[in-house]
């Protein structure tokens, strides 16, 4: 079986521990707005999705009430001091770097939006990788098979048998498998905490870390 031609990415949990910036900058918003901090568990389950759908739940918002605390939170977390708290994942540049030397096409599509994406990336030295990043709309109207769907679409990719999407949660599990395409989990992110809750989404292999990430990539032993 031939490598994969076209190997996306996830952000969030799985290129970034943003977990420090985000969760600093939502708990700012929910104070600013005089509403209590959940605890912890479900703090995290803000990270990945549209933030103005995760207020929404978390609140019972109205969806005019939902963006007026979004675009509160976005202002937040926008700045340097909590978009660039992002640590990046042990060895995912030695991964990027292996994968441009057999010269696999790599992509990122994620559900941040798209120029908090590109913006965190570039600072990140990812642009040295690929130029192929997407991310949601303003709205947040875009599902994760749509920004998949567009990224393969300008990468060239035809044969969606040829790509992969890799990704840490319930939402990369569902985009992939809607965008018609494998999906690789992983576990050392913040939605899968184990390979069990990764295998609800028929992943052809599911990673523990980048190190293991990088051998099913590169070998394919677990295909």
């Amino acid at each position: 079986m031939n490598r994969f031609d076209y190997i996306l990415f996830d952000l969030d949990g799985t290129l970034l521990d943003t977990s420090n910036g985000v969760l600093s900058a939502a708990v700012c918003t929910i104070q600013k707005y005089n509403r209590e901090v959940p605890e912890p568990a479900v703090l995290e389950s803000l990270i990945g999705p549209p933030i103005q759908s995760s207020f929404r739940r978390l609140y019972g918002l109205s969806e005019p009430e939902a963006m007026e605390m979004a675009d509160a939170f976005r202002k937040i977390y926008m700045t340097d001091e909590f978009l660039l708290r992002a640590i990046p994942y042990k060895g995912i540049y030695r991964l990027f770097q292996e994968l441009l030397d057999i010269k696999a096409n790599i992509g990122i599509a994620t559900y941040k939006r798209e120029d908090y994406a590109k913006r965190l990336l570039l600072k990140k030295g990812f642009g040295q990788y690929t130029d192929f990043i997407y991310g949601s709309d303003y709205a947040g109207k875009l599902k994760k098979a749509d920004i998949i769907g567009m990224c393969l679409r300008d990468m060239g990719c035809i044969d969606l048998s040829s790509a992969v999407y890799i990704g840490d949660g319930t939402s990369d599990g569902i985009g992939a498998g809607e965008a018609g395409i494998s999906f690789i989990g992983v576990t050392y992110g913040f939605g899968f905490k184990t390979v069990r809750d990764a295998e609800v989404f028929s992943p052809i292999a599911v990673a523990n870390s980048c190190d293991e990430l990088k051998r099913i990539l590169l070998t394919q032993k677990a295909f």
